[in-house]
């Protein structure tokens, strides 16, 4: 959202609330603080409804926890992405393949270990890492 805010000259100020209110929620309903990851479906208020944990939700997440911490200096929004990438190096990566599974359970065993379908591409695990380290090394300077 702040890159689409950016490249059509829109103000990221207006929408920081909103932001906010979205990483509150996910912080408080969609980490899996017990086992690593976010979950993968859940209610717009309140908790998770499907536990599994699958790529694209971790992809995203990544991304978007750096960021709010970036906009709002929340260490929460910090810890969430340790939390996640905590479970995605460990778990979600096929390290000998270097790409990301698919679908696995809460726990992180496989449900569907394929690396690629109709929907899942590379696009979405190499731009998180790319946009994650880009961040990373941002902070690392500050």
């Amino acid at each position: 959202m702040v890159r689409a805010l950016k490249a059509t000259g829109e103000s990221v100020e207006v929408y920081k609330p909103l932001f906010k209110l979205l990483l509150d929620n996910a912080v408080k309903y969609g980490i899996d603080y017990e086992k690593g990851g976010i979950y993968r479906d859940g209610l717009r208020k309140g908790g998770a409804l499907v536990l599994e944990k699958e790529w694209w939700q971790h992809t995203e997440s990544l991304v978007g926890f750096l960021e709010g911490y970036e906009l709002f200096n929340d260490v929460r929004y910090y810890e969430a992405f340790q939390t996640i990438w905590g479970f995605v190096n460990s778990k979600m990566i096929n390290h000998q393949v270097g790409e990301w599974r698919r679908l696995l359970d809460r726990d992180g065993k496989l449900i569907d270990g394929n690396i690629g379908n109709e929907w899942k591409v590379a696009y979405h695990s190499g731009r998180s890492m790319m946009e994650c380290d880009k961040r990373l090394q941002k902070l690392m300077k500050k």
